[in-house]
C-alpha cells in the first residue's frame, strides 16, 4: 500500500499563514502565547496549516486543490484603514487580511464548522480514526497545540527549560 501525495507536498497557504501569524503577533490580550514566554515561539498560524497540509491528501486537480487551500487559510482581501494623527489629518491606509479559512486566531466561534469537516476529512483520510502526531521537542507546545484541534492524538515531548538550554549549547 502507498501513501498518497500530501497537500504540502504540491501547495501551501503560505501569504495567509504570513497574514494571520501577523495578526497573533500583535494580540497582547486572550492568546495562548501570553501563557509563558518561550524565546522560540513558533507561529500558531502557521503550524495548523503545515499540520493540516501534512494530514491530508493532495486533491486530483488544482480547482480542488485551491479550494482546499482557501477552505484552509480563507481568501485574502483588502480592506483600508484609517487613522486620525495628532493633527487631526486622517490617513489612510491599505492592508491585506485574511477573511475566512481557521487560521486566524480569534475566529474559533464562526469558523467552527470548517475545523469540523477538517476533523472529518482528516479521519476518513486515515481509515476513520485519528492520526497520532508525535512532536519529540515541543518547547512552547504550538505544534500539539495545533494537533489536538483537528482531534490528532498528540505525544510531546516537553524537556524543563534549563535542559533544552544544555541540550542546544552542547550540540
Amino acid at each position: 500500500m502507498t501513501d498518497p501525495p500530501r497537500l504540502i507536498e504540491a501547495a501551501f497557504p503560505l501569504k495567509q499563514a504570513l497574514l494571520d501569524f501577523v495578526h497573533e503577533k500583535n494580540v497582547r490580550h486572550g492568546h495562548i502565547s501570553t501563557l509563558h514566554i518561550w524565546p522560540a515561539r513558533r507561529p500558531l498560524a502557521a503550524c495548523c496549516a503545515a499540520l493540516i497540509a501534512t494530514l491530508l491528501p493532495d486533491p486530483d486537480t488544482p480547482e480542488e486543490r485551491k479550494e482546499l487551500l482557501e477552505k484552509i487559510g480563507g481568501r485574502v482581501v483588502q480592506k483600508t484603514e484609517r487613522k486620525r494623527l495628532a493633527s487631526g489629518r486622517v490617513v489612510e491606509t491599505v492592508c491585506e487580511e485574511t477573511e475566512g479559512g481557521i487560521l486566524h486566531w480569534g475566529r474559533e466561534t464562526e469558523n467552527r464548522d470548517t475545523l469540523e469537516w477538517f476533523r472529518q476529512e482528516i479521519r476518513n483520510a486515515y481509515g476513520g480514526r485519528a492520526p497520532r502526531v508525535l512532536d519529540p521537542f515541543a518547547g512552547g507546545r504550538a505544534i500539539p497545540l495545533e494537533a489536538m484541534r483537528p482531534a490528532c492524538e498528540v505525544t510531546a515531548i516537553i524537556l524543563p527549560r534549563h535542559l533544552h538550554v544544555d541540550l542546544v549549547g552542547s550540540a
